[in-house]
């Protein structure tokens, strides 16, 4: 990851895994994608993942060339950013993260996995609150004490489970 880069969300669907980084939270418009230091990690096949990437592209029209795409041999990993993708496509393992680890304690069990972690980067959540709330400082204070959100599910001796789990500072 780059300096100062936390995972933001992440979510699992069968074998592919995606995780979602950002390093800063900056106003976007089409003009200022790179300035959206945001990007999916999927792991798998890029054999089998690479078409479904070349879809999404497709649907941004005659802006397409400004997602960036990168590959390894287990990995795709997309963005707006070259560098950023890059990063996403180096950086290690989700499942190494403690606070991923308390709201998603099955994720070795999963089959689909949602994951925000609320403390990541430069303040996203104070940023999102001022915004969403129109600078309501009751927004910021009850978004303040959490720390991350889990949700995921997993199928075992003939069960599906589920589970939602939030944690706070």
């Amino acid at each position: 990851m780059l300096a100062g880069e936390q995972r933001l969300c992440s979510a699992t669907a069968s074998t592919w895994r995606w995780t979602l980084t950002r390093t800063s939270w900056r106003s976007w418009s089409p003009r200022t994608h790179t300035q959206l230091s945001a990007g999916v990690k999927v792991h798998g096949n890029p054999d089998e993942i690479l078409p479904v990437v070349d879809k999404l592209k497709a649907n941004f029209g005659p802006q397409a060339d400004i997602l960036v795409v990168e590959s390894s041999e287990d990995a795709v990993a997309f963005g707006f950013d070259k560098d950023n993708v890059t990063s996403i496509l180096e950086e290690g393992e989700l499942g190494d993260d403690d606070s991923f680890q308390n709201v998603v304690p099955e994720a070795d069990k999963a089959n689909g996995v949602f994951y925000v972690n609320f403390d990541a980067g430069d303040g996203w959540v104070d940023k999102l609150a001022a915004d969403a709330g129109e600078g309501d400082p009751e927004v910021a204070a009850n978004l303040k004490p959490l720390d991350a959100l889990g949700v995921s599910s997993w199928f075992e001796d003939d069960v599906q489970h589920g589970l939602f789990r939030m944690t706070t500072d």
